[in-house]
């Protein structure tokens, strides 16, 4: 860089690529704030200056902008860009919820970074940011659909969250065991018919309502790789490390399981019967 870029001037790198505003520098250092949206307007980077370059705003930039006062986000597009008397740099911005289209200087201006970390869903969970009718109309279609299926629901968002097609006998055993505080129940469903998907959402929910609630599972030997499968592709039991143990009855473990909060006995005649008579069930039991 020619000369030091002055505080609020946008810059970029190159590798990867992301376009932010000069905070400051020091010790051949420089601060980079990075603009995500508008529930996380600024996000500090610290670089060495070798590694930025001036950045200019090209036509049909989306910008962003407070108000007057300094409360709402405004939105809008470059439409051009000159430069003062001084030598700063300012753009010609078209707002919607403007009637006239203000000269601004890159200090009062904000651009998105490109940012691994990004995540658009934080835009469409707030109306400010969103300066077009096609983006209002289709938040508001995914916020009532959102309202509709937590109706659905009553409050058990493990049976949204979950990577699965729920079907009505198993929403109803899910919903019965879940609202009963007393949880002791025997699943004896006919096999086939998701005896294992219906545990795997009560697991889940009861992980989403314990912060601190831990699960063992307990399964044939030959049926353990399943559990552990299913449990971290279908109900996501990666978001919560180590509240989770999947254990062969061979292995069984007094201590473990006396200290759990939750446990899961698939196939549980075989603790209960010798001669194999009983039909294959799954035992859940809360403490």
């Amino acid at each position: 860089m020619k000369r030091s870029p002055r505080r609020g001037e946008f810059v970029s790198t190159s590798k990867p690529y992301q376009i932010g505003k000069f905070a400051g520098a020091h010790s051949g250092l420089v601060d980079l704030a990075l603009f995500h949206n508008v529930k996380r307007p600024e996000q500090r980077q610290t670089l060495p200056i070798s590694q930025l370059r001036y950045a200019t705003l090209s036509e049909h930039t989306r910008v962003y902008c407070l108000d007057e006062a300094g409360r709402r986000w405004l939105v809008g597009r470059v439409t051009g860009s000159q430069q003062n008397s001084g030598g700063d740099l300012l753009y010609h911005v078209n707002f919607p919820a403007l009637q006239q289209s203000p000269w601004l200087t890159q200090q009062a201006l904000y651009v998105r970074c490109i940012g691994a970390d990004s995540d658009p869903s934080e835009i469409l969970q707030t109306a400010e940011g969103l300066e077009s009718q096609f983006v209002h109309d289709r938040r508001l279609a995914a916020l009532e659909t959102f309202v509709y299926l937590r109706s659905a629901i009553h409050g058990l968002s493990g049976l949204l969250s979950a990577a699965i097609a729920l079907l009505p006998h198993q929403v109803d055993v899910v919903r019965r065991v879940l609202e009963d505080p007393i949880q002791r129940y025997l699943l004896a469903d006919e096999v086939g018919l998701g005896k294992t998907v219906e545990a795997g959402v009560i697991i889940r929910q009861f992980l989403l309502d314990s912060p601190l609630g831990n699960v063992v599972v307990l399964a044939p030997r030959e049926l353990v790789h399943q559990w552990e499968q299913e449990l971290w592709e279908k109900f996501g039991i990666g978001d919560f490390p180590d509240r989770v143990t999947v254990r062969p009855f061979q292995d069984l473990n007094l201590v473990e399981i006396g200290s759990c909060q939750l446990l899961v006995v698939d196939e549980a005649h075989h603790l209960v019967s010798a001669d194999g008579s009983a039909a294959a069930a799954t035992s859940i039991s809360a403490r």
